[in-house]
């Protein structure tokens, strides 16, 4: 394992730069990193010992909405040379669509920052020549970008993601199609329907956890405004992920949010229907939320849910309905408008349902589901039940998966999925190959655990971090960082030993 060399990218709530220091205790290897913090942070990094890497860049000091020339030469040859999709990434950023509310990126901005990013991670690439970089799930076009780069560069990528039975997982790509061989499965051993939905109990629970206590902390969301207060905002807005955040453009937009979500909710609990009474056989689509990852960056053509939803409905046979379900995560990003629920609820032959119904209930009752990526899809397996996807998903090799590729065959598709039934052994495969992928860890008691230590409960990633702080940190959780960073080094050992297999041969 010596001499190699792993690129960090290290953000707040700075769980890299945990699994980076104990990483280091396991393995071998330089460690570099590409660190995006505020100019107090970064003081921390620079003095700090707990973690020393052979070289830091900080990402802040290379990005800037300052005009400058674009060269699209340059812009070309990442795309010709590199197979990096500039606008298919960047379509997918929250910040240049209609969910930012503080500033309206032109087109020249958005390639301008392009044009730095991907040089910058250029340059670091081609100077250290890692064999590894170590990131989290992009949910950002930078860190997307990165990801992208590497990859075509030739760089291993471990990532860590969450697992859809609620763990997590050390993978090179994001839901990577997980392979099914009936072959390997013991028959004498197969679980039933009923012993495998055990195992996406514990998904539905970590749900449940993020939804009731992130952001749940009326004290820290006082102490985040409070700091926001405090803050130097010619810096902070200076960054263009906080461009146009002025005290009072953020002040008056809280104050709206709050009255839009009392709105939005009060006209959710008056309108969409809390029970199911439902006299036609139907076809399930519960929402995503929005804006996340698994719409904007995984599946950034599919971004359009009330466009979908209207599609679906065109394509349903006549003795069925269409149950759309708000997901109740929702509550953190102060519900959707209510012009869209008024839209899906004048559709005729589509029922608009309240989140606080069970999801598992509709599941078991429905006749198929259909999702954009999500897990449903996969969850209606457990209950027997076949699925339409969008996009592709680590569990699209099960046969009663059907990926879609064109909004016209959906008619067919629905008609022949109907007819599906869920093969017991390839579940059973499945859940198998899945679980020797993953590992068992409390993803989101550790999530809220960071950012109530770094990031006010997650009402702002703006905060200072100090040695004394980092330090309680890395030590109230060193159970939790062991078990990533142990994943992490046998995730590297299985690629080290791969190559030798191949070269050997």
């Amino acid at each position: 394992m010596s001499n190699k060399k792993i690129l960090f990218w290290i953000e707040e709530p700075f769980v890299s730069f945990g699994i980076a220091k104990y990483l280091k205790e396991e393995i071998d290897a330089d460690f570099y990193s590409i660190i995006v913090c505020n100019d107090l942070t970064k003081k921390f990094f620079i003095k700090q010992e707990l973690m020393k890497f052979k070289k830091n860049w900080f990402y802040r000091d290379h990005i800037s909405l300052k005009k400058q020339k674009i060269d699209f030469d340059y812009l070309k040859s990442l795309e010709d040379n590199l197979g990096i999709k500039i606008w298919e990434i960047v379509s997918g950023e929250r910040f240049f669509t209609s969910y930012s509310k503080y500033h309206h990126f032109s087109g020249e901005e958005i390639l301008s920052l392009v044009e730095q990013q991907s040089r910058l991670y250029e340059n670091i690439i081609d100077e250290i020549k890692p064999d590894y970089i170590a990131i989290r799930i992009p949910d950002f076009h930078n860190i997307q970008l990165l990801y992208k780069i590497g990859k075509a560069k030739g760089v291993k990528i471990l990532m860590y993601a969450q697992s859809r039975f609620g763990g997590l997982t050390i993978t090179e790509k994001p839901d990577e199609i997980i392979p099914i061989n009936i072959k390997n499965t013991n028959s004498e051993k197969l679980k039933n329907f009923k012993e495998l939905r055990e195992h996406i109990k514990e998904y539905s629970l970590e749900h449940e956890k993020i939804v009731n206590k992130f952001k749940g902390s009326q004290t820290q969301k006082v102490n985040a405004i409070l700091h926001f207060l405090t803050i130097d905002n010619k810096k902070y807005t200076d960054y263009y992920q906080n461009i146009g955040k002025t005290k009072l453009a953020v002040t008056y937009n809280k104050i709206l949010e709050s009255i839009q979500s009392y709105k939005r909710k009060k006209f959710i609990d008056s309108n969409l229907k809390k029970s199911i009474k439902i006299d036609l056989p139907f076809i399930y689509f519960p929402l995503h939320v929005e804006p996340e990852q698994t719409l904007l960056i995984r599946s950034p053509f599919h971004t359009d849910q009330l466009n979908i939803i209207t599609n679906i409905s065109k394509s349903i046979p006549v003795e069925f309905k269409l149950i759309i379900k708000e997901h109740p995560a929702m509550k953190i990003n102060g519900w959707h408008d209510t012009q869209f629920y008024k839209k899906i609820i004048s559709l005729p032959n589509v029922e608009l349902l309240h989140p606080s119904i069970s999801n598992e209930d509709l599941i078991s009752k429905c006749s198929l589901v259909i999702s954009i990526a999500g897990t449903a899809g996969l969850q209606a397996a457990f209950y027997n039940k076949p699925s339409i996807v969008l996009t592709d998903v680590n569990y699209t090799n099960l046969s009663s998966v059907y990926r879609l590729k064109n909004i016209e065959e959906l008619y067919d598709a629905i008609s022949i999925m109907l007819k599906k039934e869920v093969n017991l052994s390839e579940l059973n495969e499945f859940v198998a190959r899945y679980e020797e992928s993953s590992f068992n860890f409390e993803t989101m008691r550790f999530a809220i655990d960071a950012y109530n230590n770094f990031g006010y409960g997650g009402f702002l990633a703006e905060s200072n971090v100090t040695l004394d702080k980092m330090k309680y940190f890395l030590e109230k959780n060193k159970n939790d960082f062991k078990i990533m960073s142990t994943e992490h080094a046998k995730k590297i050992t299985n690629i080290e030993n791969q190559n030798t297999t191949v070269n050997s041969k």
